[in-house]
């Protein structure tokens, strides 16, 4: 009885030596081919933490393996996002911030900046142009002797005679009392304007039966005007 109890103990000891060698061998072969030491083309399965916990070498060579496949794994390139046709640079920068700009790139980036400058300061300028004319509107309205006359707040005041985002309803009467001062050619390039408005409405009228264009501030300032343009 003892000898079979003998040769079962024999075959574990056995057993756990070959899996002892199987993992050392495997581990050294994985070391020296991350090292470029090892020649052969081979395909090595490299061991797992759970593996390396179940293995019988020091607690010392578990440590250093697991912190080896942790730290390659944390350290592994990320797949870059897919980056669509049309986005911007900004955008794209967004997606993958570790994207480098080429000298191309760079110039449309640059230009794309520039023209986004560009529109800020003429929105920026119109805004300030919408202002100054509502200003001289007023002083004209309300203090007649300081007042003085500028042909270019004109010229705006019967570019936007139509358009209520450039002269609003609270100048709108200021403004109509101020065009009805207008002689010449003046007075009938307005007429001419305010009448084409009026026709080309009264026709879209007609073609769709929407009387409620007949509402819309453009029809009604034309209106105006003609009637105070005389």
């Amino acid at each position: 009885m003892s000898v079979v109890i003998l040769q079962i103990e024999l075959v574990i000891i056995t057993s756990k030596i070959k899996v002892h060698l199987s993992f050392q061998e495997n581990l050294y072969r994985y070391n020296n081919l991350e090292m470029g030491k090892h020649k052969e083309k081979v395909t090595i399965e490299k061991p797992t933490p759970e593996a390396i916990e179940k293995s019988t070498v020091s607690k010392k060579e578990k440590r250093k393996a697991i912190a080896d496949i942790t730290e390659e794994t944390s350290t592994k390139k990320i797949k870059p996002e897919i980056i669509a046709a049309g986005t911007t640079i900004d955008q794209a920068l967004l997606v993958n911030p570790a994207l480098k700009l080429n000298k191309k790139a760079k110039r449309a980036k640059q230009r794309e900046k520039h023209a986004k400058n560009q529109e800020a300061k003429h929105e920026k300028s119109k805004e300030r142009e919408k202002q100054e004319t509502k200003q001289y509107l007023q002083m004209w309205n309300d203090n007649r002797d300081k007042w003085k006359f500028q042909k270019l707040k004109q010229i705006y005041i019967q570019e936007h005679v139509f358009d209520e985002t450039q002269l609003e309803g609270e100048v709108w009467p200021i403004a109509l009392e101020y065009l009805s001062g207008t002689k010449g050619s003046g007075k009938e390039a307005l007429s001419k304007r305010a009448e084409a408005v009026i026709n080309e409405i009264d026709q879209q009228v007609k073609d769709t039966g929407d009387r409620s264009l007949l509402e819309v501030s453009k029809y009604q300032r034309a209106r105006d005007l003609l009637q105070y343009l005389g």
